[in-house]
């Protein structure tokens, strides 16, 4: 059997004998027409057989319709199946490249750098630390620990050798001694502040430092003198019945001629009548003492302070640590660093 075309193949049609398909042109017949006359006869029993055998089945051209349907549908599902299974891979691919390559961030482009010249030997001379530098961390280091006299006293002689040493000495080389040597009456006990003074003084300093280190200004005053007092040494009464010497930098004497109170024990008392109608006074001389530390003391003297100087009533004398005011009724002097005060006068004398 023989077919003319792809759709006698796909659609044959039924003829007499069902299972074999009807010719509907041959080329071994020699008249087409009395086949189309044939086959125009024979189909009554194509549709006959047609009704019987398959009653629900589609015409030619829907069968051809649902075929080319059915081809193009499997056709689009195959290009949509590699199309997503191409997206899944990729996708995958991109999430392990991220995952194994570390977060780069925006840089900065690199500045090239651009030699330099290299330094003389005086400039690297100048960035070298300054040779004072580490005397003077050790100078403010032993005057913040209040405890060691000696040690200031050698740091102190440590860093102004250094500061000579390296040249001119400088006005910024007296401020850090200064300033260290201040730091020890805002931080340090009043007794440790005398201790150093009275060390400083044996010491040999700079021209340029020695009277401010060796003054002891740079001691803070419990009780600093009056603004209007004189710069005495030394000064008497009007009455000439007490005299002061303050020319000791480390203490402060007055004497007491005539009294009336008690003299202290084991002095040699002799009395004298002063016709004055307050009846005998004593004749054995009185000092009062304060020191530079605080301590004071009444005692007795063999010892007559003269001076030329007079120091009026209401008026006050001042010289190093102590100051000194004179009244109608007596002397007060004190320590200006500690606030220690002595008074003598014809009634009493006591230390405070």
């Amino acid at each position: 059997m023989a077919y003319g075309n792809l759709e006698d193949l796909i659609f044959p049609e039924s003829s007499g004998d069902p299972q074999a398909p009807t010719k509907v042109f041959s080329t071994q017949d020699g008249d087409a027409t009395s086949n189309a006359v044939n086959a125009t006869a024979d189909a009554p029993a194509r549709t006959l057989a047609g009704a019987t055998d398959a009653p629900d089945a589609l015409s030619d051209p829907q069968r051809k319709k649902l075929f080319i349907a059915a081809v193009v549908g499997v056709a689009v599902a195959l290009v949509l199946l590699v199309v997503f299974i191409g997206a899944v891979i990729a996708n995958n691919r991109d999430i392990a490249e991220s995952t194994s390559k570390p977060r780069t961030t925006t840089e900065e482009p690199e500045t090239p750098e651009v030699p330099q010249p290299e330094a003389t030997p005086e400039e690297e001379a100048t960035h070298e630390e300054d040779p004072t530098a580490e005397p003077l961390r050790e100078l403010r280091a032993n005057v913040a620990n209040c405890s060691d006299v000696d040690s200031v006293i050698a740091s102190l002689a440590k860093y102004t050798t250094a500061v000579s040493d390296a040249g001119d000495w400088t006005d910024q080389a007296s401020n850090d001694v200064s300033t260290s040597l201040e730091s020890v009456g805002t931080n340090c006990s009043a007794s440790f502040a005398v201790e150093l003074y009275r060390s400083v003084q044996s010491q040999t300093f700079p021209d340029a430092i020695s009277d401010h280190v060796k003054s002891g200004t740079w001691i803070p005053r419990a009780a600093p003198a009056p603004s209007g007092a004189s710069e005495m040494a030394s000064f008497r009464a009007p009455s000439d019945n007490i005299g002061c010497d303050l020319s000791n930098p480390n203490g402060v004497t007055c004497t007491i001629y005539r009294y009336s109170f008690t003299p202290p024990q084991g002095c040699e008392l002799t009395t004298s009548d002063a016709g004055d109608g307050l009846g005998p006074l004593f004749d054995t001389p009185v000092d009062g003492y304060l020191s530079i530390d605080g301590s004071g003391s009444i005692g007795c003297s063999s010892a007559e302070v003269a001076s030329a100087n007079v120091l009026g009533y209401g008026s006050s004398a001042t010289n190093g640590f102590f100051a000194c005011r004179m009244d109608e009724s007596g002397v007060t002097c004190w320590n200006t660093i500690t606030g220690s005060t002595f008074t003598l006068a014809r009634e009493s004398a006591g230390i405070q």
